[in-house]
């Protein structure tokens, strides 16, 4: 029981980082001008799907 609470705590933690990844992106996204939009967004696919 001890490793699967393990593994859901990691989850929550990789959740956070993805979550906080998304967030940055985002913002730099909406600060950032077209052409930097233009030039970023092929680069970026969330493995959430948002």
């Amino acid at each position: 029981m001890h490793e699967q609470s393990a593994y859901l705590i990691l989850e929550g933690r990789l959740d956070a980082v993805v979550s906080g990844i998304e967030s940055e992106y985002a913002e730099a996204m909406a600060a950032g001008t077209a052409e930097l939009a233009a030039a970023l967004q092929p680069t970026w696919s969330s493995p959430t799907g948002c």
